[in-house]
Formats: C-alpha cells, sequence, structure tokens
C-alpha cells in the first residue's frame, strides 16, 4: 500500500479506535495502531527534515520560498507515493457489534484491509 492510501484511512482508523467495541476487536486494532506508529513516526521526520532543508524555521513553523516549495512539495509527494508493507490485524463487520461507524468510514477500513467480511 502506499503511504498515501495510509495517510487518507487514518480518520477512519482513529474514529474506530475510539469507539467501543469487543475485547478481541479491539486488541487486534490496538496491534493495527502499534503497525501504523512507526510509519508515521517516519514519515513526520522526513517531512521535518525536508522542511529545514528547503524552507526557513518561523515562530509559526516553516515557511518557503518559491524553489523552496517546489522541492518541498516534490519531496513530499516521493514520500507519499514510497509502498509500506502492513498487514493488519483484520476485524468483521460482527466484531463492531452495535458500534455506530460512518459508512465512508466502514468503506475506508475495508480498502486498506483492516475490515473483512
Amino acid at each position: 500500500m502506499k503511504l498515501k492510501k495510509l495517510l487518507e484511512a487514518l480518520p477512519a482508523i482513529q474514529a474506530v479506535n475510539s469507539t467501543k467495541i469487543r475485547a478481541t476487536a479491539a486488541l487486534r486494532l490496538a496491534r493495527n495502531a502499534r503497525l501504523i506508529d512507526p510509519e508515521l513516526k517516519d514519515y513526520d521526520a522526513a517531512r521535518l527534515t525536508a522542511a529545514k532543508e528547503f524552507g526557513f524555521e518561523t515562530k509559526d513553523g516553516y515557511s518557503f520560498n518559491d524553489e523552496g516549495a517546489i522541492k518541498f512539495r516534490d519531496t513530499i509527494e516521493k514520500l507519499l507515493d514510497e509502498e509500506i508493507e502492513i498487514t493488519f490485524a483484520k476485524i468483521t463487520v460482527e466484531d463492531l457489534g452495535d458500534a455506530v461507524i460512518e459508512p465512508g468510514h466502514l468503506a475506508t477500513l475495508i480498502d486498506v484491509g483492516i475490515l473483512g467480511e
């Protein structure tokens, strides 16, 4: 899966992680969170490195001139296009019990391989 796909799935993953569900499904989701965390930390570190390299620090973060902004954007696009290998522990709709979850979140969880049949 591309890193971009994982980042786009984060709101759905976080929504399910904050929902009360059966203990076995909660354990699987906790394991998935542990798999995701290093990928997010690596991405944040690389993003910060690129910001320092192509921009200049301000009191509110980083700013970029036109050339720096283009280089930063290109670097981020390459990072987001990286393939990452994560094998998620699957949960089922039955595992969710009576949890109330938005349909879009369910679709996203199926798409990234967390929610199975």
